[in-house]
């Protein structure tokens, strides 16, 4: 009767052992989908942000070819 409950133990035991290999699994697979999402994020972001720098530094520049008085009445909407 022992031998059987050890065996019963056992196999429940492998059972959890296969159920708890497989979600960390799926865990881990789940983990590289994230991070490959993450890096495509950063990627679009650091894209985006370079497009503003350049955007800034052309505005910059026709604001500095400008006279005071020119720039000035141009950024101020008319009432």
């Amino acid at each position: 009767m022992f031998e059987r409950q050890y065996r019963d133990m056992s196999s429940l035991d492998l059972d959890r052992e296969g159920s708890l290999e497989f979600e960390w699994r799926r865990l881990y697979e789940a983990s590289i989908v994230a991070r490959v999402r993450v890096d495509r994020a950063e990627a679009l972001k650091a894209r985006i942000m370079a497009k503003l720098e350049r955007l800034e530094e052309a505005m910059l520049a026709q604001h500095a070819g400008k006279s005071d008085g020119e720039a000035h009445e141009q950024a101020l909407p008319e009432c």
